[in-house]
C-alpha cells in the first residue's frame, strides 16, 4: 500500500500549527518561536515550489525535439543540480526551524522550575552537598567486625533529595550543579531522568503547560521526520521529470514529417 507523504505531512503541519498557536501568546514562548514557525512554512513552500518549477523546465527540455542531444542532457544536468542544491537547502531551513522551535518549548516548559536568587542558592547547596556526603558514604566501612555497606548511589540520593523537597532543590539538582554531582560520581548518563522527575513534580504553569502540549503535538505529528519526507518527495517529482513522455500519435506533429523522395 502506498503513502501519500503529502498528505501525511499536511496533516503533520496542520496538527503542530495548530498546537502551537496557543504557545505563542505573551505568557507562552513568545515572537522569536513565531518567526521560526514562519521560516519553517516558508521553506516547505519554496520546497514544493522549486520542484514543479525544475520539473517543468526538464520536462520540457527532455520533450524538445529542437534540442540536440548533448545540448539537451548539459541543460538538463544543470537544471537538476539546481533542484538540488534547493532541495538541500530548503530541507536544511525547515529542520533547524523545527529544532530552534523544540527548544524553546523545552526551555518554556522547564520555566516552571523557579531558581533561587543567589544567596539562596548558596544555602541550598551547602545543604545539597551536606545531604548527599550522608547518604553516599559507606554505612561501614567493614571494620571491627561489622559488614562492609556502601551508600546510595548518587542518582537515588539525589532522587530522594528531590522528592522531599522539589520547590527548594529541584532547581539545582536538575541544572548544572546537579549534573556535576552526577558526572563525578560516573552517573552522568541518568541525569536526564532525574531533570524529568524534577519536571514531574513541580506544578505547571500556564506558560509551562501549552508549552508542554505544543512539544506533546510535536511528537505525535512526527513534523522532525517530516522534512526528509518531503524532501524525498519533492526529489521525486524531479526525477519523473527525467524521462521523456510516450509520443502522443494523435498530436499533429510537422517536424516529425519526412518527405518523400
Amino acid at each position: 500500500m502506498s503513502v501519500d507523504l503529502g498528505a501525511l505531512a499536511t496533516a503533520s503541519f496542520s496538527e503542530f500549527g495548530a498546537s502551537l498557536a496557543g504557545s505563542l501568546t505573551e505568557n507562552g514562548v513568545g515572537p522569536d518561536v513565531s518567526k521560526a514557525w514562519h521560516q519553517v512554512l516558508m521553506a516547505k513552500s519554496m520546497l514544493s515550489h522549486t520542484a514543479d518549477q525544475a520539473a517543468d523546465g526538464i520536462e520540457t527540455i527532455v520533450n524538445n525535439p529542437a534540442l540536440l542531444p548533448d545540448q539537451a542532457r548539459a541543460m538538463v544536468q544543470q537544471n537538476k543540480y539546481l533542484a538540488d542544491l534547493d532541495n538541500a537547502k530548503y530541507v536544511k531551513d525547515m529542520q533547524t526551524g523545527l529544532a530552534t522551535i523544540k527548544q524553546a518549548l523545552l526551555e518554556a516548559e522547564a520555566s516552571k522550575v523557579v531558581v533561587a536568587d543567589v544567596h539562596e542558592r548558596s544555602l541550598i547547596r551547602q545543604e545539597l552537598d551536606q545531604m548527599v556526603a550522608a547518604t553516599t558514604a559507606p554505612v561501614s566501612d567493614g571494620r571491627s567486625g561489622a559488614p562492609y555497606r556502601a551508600g546510595k548511589p548518587m542518582v537515588q540520593a539525589l532522587k530522594e533529595i528531590v522528592e522531599s523537597d522539589p520547590a527548594r532543590y529541584g532547581a539545582e539538582l536538575s541544572g548544572v550543579y546537579g549534573r556535576n554531582l552526577m558526572v563525578q560520581a560516573g552517573e552522568a548518563a541518568q541525569h536526564g531522568a532525574l531533570v524529568n522527575l524534577v519536571k514531574q513534580l513541580t506544578p505547571d504553569t500556564q506558560r509551562s503547560q501549552t508549552a508542554r502540549a505544543s512539544l506533546d503535538a510535536m511528537a505525535r505529528s512526527r513534523i522532525e521526520g517530516m522534512a526528509a519526507g518531503l524532501g524525498f518527495t519533492a526529489r521525486q517529482k524531479v526525477e519523473a521529470a527525467l524521462t521523456p513522455k510516450a509520443p502522443d500519435r494523435s498530436v499533429y506533429r510537422p517536424d516529425t514529417i519526412r518527405p518523400i523522395r
